[in-house]
């Protein structure tokens, strides 16, 4: 991006959108949602694809396991595997940017 402002607005918007896309995932499973319906049947798939692209920020780091200690392995397989597939995301948006632009 040529202009800080809008790049950073864009970066907080996908660490927001990252970070509640699960309770959107909630909302639109609830008692309160009309079921059989294919406007609610439709933002559901749209937001399940939105989760299923962004890295899961509400799982990479979570408090009970620094005051509890109930962290695993399993759950630091699953940071390794989030963490790298959102860093060679990262480095592909990265590496595109960098290629259009001109030298």
């Amino acid at each position: 991006f040529s202009q800080v402002p809008p790049a950073f607005a864009l970066v907080m918007a996908v660490y927001l959108l990252a970070r509640s896309v699960i309770v959107l995932q909630w909302i639109g499973q609830g008692p309160i949602m009309p079921q059989g319906v294919l406007h609610v049947w439709l933002m559901n798939r749209l937001i399940d694809a939105l989760a299923f692209v962004l890295p899961a920020l509400d799982r990479l780091t979570r408090s009970d396991w620094l005051v509890y200690g109930t962290g695993g392995w399993d759950d630091l397989i699953f940071v390794v595997v989030q963490g790298g597939i959102y860093l060679s995301l990262l480095v592909a948006a990265a590496l595109i940017d960098l290629y259009r632009k001109n030298f």
